[in-house]
């Protein structure tokens, strides 16, 4: 999933200072609390680009009273940061970038696409939820440093459907945190109660996102520690996790050179495809049907976890629910841990490979770096060890 520029940008120069109270693209509906608002985007321009102008990223920190740095409206189509660093607010779900926001003066949501590039997230105050929360939201992120100690939900991204495309996300840092996830994303159908447009805006959520044909989920250079668990006080509102897709929708998933070390959660899973609840077929977009995530492929990955003592076996790789898993020249190691496969009635993968993972070569430079437990490996759905490679067809 190569990234694309979007032309027609109308450009916002931020100065080289920090600059306080946020930006809000679009005519948002509700008070963001936010100084800095920029109206729809007038023709030929198809969004905005703002651009830090320091030698080092602008600093950008929300406005008083505000739920978040960024606010999006779908009146405003694509909007791009770049040189930027986006701070969070401290208060409780709160959020770096808010996007897919409905519009002054009407209750639907329509597709938003974003592209960050250079900089970093920051939320070391308060108790947060999310850094990127998006509906209907595709994302291109890249070159972005994330130190998120304080932040009691997910990482850079926590998607709920998409635009057109997708998430594409490269040489992402996690330095410290989040609580629970790292990356997530989901898309589901509406609840039935739900299902009348003009109370979709109310609680997205339950309201669910359309399904989008053909979408990629690509993911490239992410180094994540220190992620999930309880610290300091500061708790995490969900398991701990390093990339968690429940019930993605997207057909294909492509992950490579992604590595996630010393989760703070114990039990922190390494990458879970699941369909769990509501979902649609990746193929058709039928809910409740078929594969709830689509080919699966994971290679050149690195990621531990370590078990309590006295659990059951914690999954480090857990694919419930995918058309495909392909899984090759990965290293995984962890105390009681297991790569979990589903097999039942609704939860099933249709495919499996796995090969060349953890291998003399590939253990004896995991034993060099000192991450890793080598004595320590996960084992397959068989009860064979994820050296000794597995595959199946449902």
């Amino acid at each position: 999933m190569p990234p694309y520029a979007v032309p027609n940008l109308f450009e916002v120069l931020l100065p080289e200072e920090d600059y306080v109270g946020g930006v809000d693209f679009g005519n948002l509906c509700g008070w963001t609390g936010n100084t800095r608002k920029l109206p729809p985007p007038p023709p030929p321009y198809n969004g905005y680009r703002v651009i830090g102008t320091g030698k080092n990223p602008t600093r950008v920190f929300p406005g008083a009273l505000s739920t978040g740095t960024i606010h999006q409206s779908h009146d405003c189509r694509f909007a791009q940061l770049d040189n930027i660093t986006l701070h969070m607010p401290s208060r409780s779900k709160s959020y770096a970038y808010h996007g897919g926001m409905r519009s002054r003066g009407t209750n639907e949501r329509r597709p938003v696409s974003l592209i960050w590039g250079g900089g970093a997230l920051i939320a070391d105050e308060g108790m947060p939820t999310t850094g990127i929360m998006g509906y209907q939201l595709d994302i291109y992120a890249y070159d972005i440093d994330v130190h998120m100690p304080n932040a009691v939900e997910h990482g850079i991204v926590y998607a709920h459907g998409y635009a057109e495309r997708g998430i594409a996300l490269e040489r992402i840092t996690f330095k410290d945190g989040p609580r629970s996830q790292c990356i997530k994303a989901v898309n589901r159908p509406h609840l039935d109660a739900y299902a009348d447009p003009s109370k979709a805006w109310k609680d997205a959520a339950k309201a669910g996102t359309p399904f989008v044909p053909n979408v990629t989920i690509w993911l490239r250079d992410i180094y994540a520690t220190g992620y999930g668990g309880d610290l300091g006080g500061i708790p995490s509102f969900r398991g701990g996790g390093f990339i968690v897709l429940e019930g993605s929708g997207a057909r294909y998933i492509d992950i490579e050179r992604c590595f996630g070390f010393d989760p703070r959660d114990p039990e922190a899973v390494g990458f879970a495809m699941d369909g769990i609840y509501r979902y649609y077929n990746c193929e058709t977009g039928e809910p409740e049907t078929g594969f709830a995530n689509g080919d699966v492929r994971i290679n050149q990955c690195a990621f531990e976890t370590t078990n309590k003592p006295g659990t059951s076996p914690e999954p480090i790789v857990r694919c419930l629910n995918a058309r495909s898993l392909t899984m090759t020249e990965s290293v995984a190691y962890g105390e009681g841990s297991k790569v979990g496969i589903g097999s039942g009635p609704r939860d099933r993968v249709g495919k499996v490979e796995i090969a060349g993972c953890n291998t003399p070569e590939l253990k004896e430079l995991a034993r060099r770096t000192g991450l890793w437990n080598v004595d320590a490996e996960p084992v397959l759905p068989n009860g064979q060890p994820l050296s000794a490679g597995y595959s199946s067809v449902a």
